[in-house]
């Protein structure tokens, strides 16, 4: 339906004495093209509000915008108003979509990483070899090579230390020299080699005390790992060549445990049926013996072993603060 304001405007209108074919144009267009303007002869009707002021009986059609027929006072909306706000708000995405991109860091292009070159077989040599130089030279310094100089702990020792002191090498080969010595210490009194015996026993105090001093001044865990390193040493580089690896003596290290084997050595070898034999056919024959011994026979052996074997772990554990199953 028309609203209050579309009726009182038509009714003004129609009431007009000089209203004219034109005036009917206006007030239909006003309604939206839905109100004529009706006869002369309806005037007075129409003034009492008897006659509608609808071209067609029935209710009102809807306008394209989805409402009834716009109000005479109101502006209607143009078309060219959605194509303006249409653009409006593209623009303003636009510049959002712009400042977010601004502010999002762009990514650093990687550096073009150079193709690396292939050794030859006289650098790739050279590298091998420095890198056994420097195992060597790590090992070296954790086999610990700092035990006290010892001195001489026997007469012979002691008489040919005396001898060389302050003397220059000649001519002579060192199996000459060896040999004049040789004569010479055979040839001395029974007094001095009475002398020569006790000295040497005092330096073998002398060199025991030194020794357990300079083991002791490390810790357990250092010896272990001097020890282990020596014995790389010996078998990776053949070092040291001229007096050998010696193994480095330490109470404090847990002594290994024996397998069942060795216990039934010891066993045997203890009772005395072999003495008649030499040491080789007797190990020889216990050996045998072991071989064919049964398995409930070997039980005892086992379980001794078995009980070593937890001693050591145990000693291990307390000393050397690490499992035996952990590498070295």
């Amino acid at each position: 339906m028309p609203s209050f304001i579309g009726r009182m405007a038509a009714l003004r209108l129609a009431s007009s004495a000089a209203a004219t074919s034109s005036s009917r144009v206006v007030i239909a267009k006003q309604l939206g093209a839905r109100v004529s303007c009706p006869p002369q002869s309806s005037l007075p009707l129409l003034r009492a509000g008897f006659v509608r002021a609808y071209a067609t009986p029935g209710r009102p059609k809807k306008t394209d915008t989805g409402s009834s027929t716009q109000s005479a006072g109101r502006p209607k909306k143009t078309a060219a108003a959605a194509p303006k706000a249409a653009a409006k708000k593209a623009t303003t995405t636009k510049k959002a979509a712009t400042a977010k991109k601004a502010t999002k860091p762009k990514k650093a292009a990687s550096p073009h990483k150079p193709k690396k070159k292939e050794l030859t077989e006289l650098q790739k040599e050279k590298k091998e070899k420095a890198k056994v130089l420097a195992e060597k030279a790590e090992l070296k310094q954790k086999a610990l090579f700092t035990e006290p100089k010892a001195l001489p702990s026997n007469p012979w020792q002691l008489y040919v230390t005396r001898q060389s002191a302050g003397v220059t090498v000649g001519q002579d080969t060192m199996a000459d020299r060896m040999a004049k010595l040789s004569e010479g210490f055979k040839a001395i009194s029974l007094a001095e080699k009475e002398e020569l015996q006790r000295t040497a026993d005092e330096n073998k105090l002398q060199n025991a005390a030194a020794y357990k001093a300079w083991v002791e001044s490390h810790t357990p865990e250092d010896i272990a790992e001097a020890q282990n390193a020596r014995n790389l040493l010996r078998r990776k580089f053949d070092y040291p060549k001229a007096n050998g690896t010696h193994k480095i003596r330490d109470d404090r290290q847990p002594k290994a445990p024996r397998s069942s084997w060795i216990y039934f050595f010891r066993a045997r070898h203890g009772s005395g049926d072999f003495n008649h034999l030499s040491q080789t056919e007797g190990l020889k024959q216990i050996a045998q013996e072991w071989k064919s011994l049964p398995t409930v026979d070997r039980q005892p052996f086992a379980d001794l072993a078995a009980a070593d074997l937890t001693r050591y772990k145990k000693e291990v554990e307390s000393t050397l603060h690490r499992d035996i199953a952990s590498p070295r």
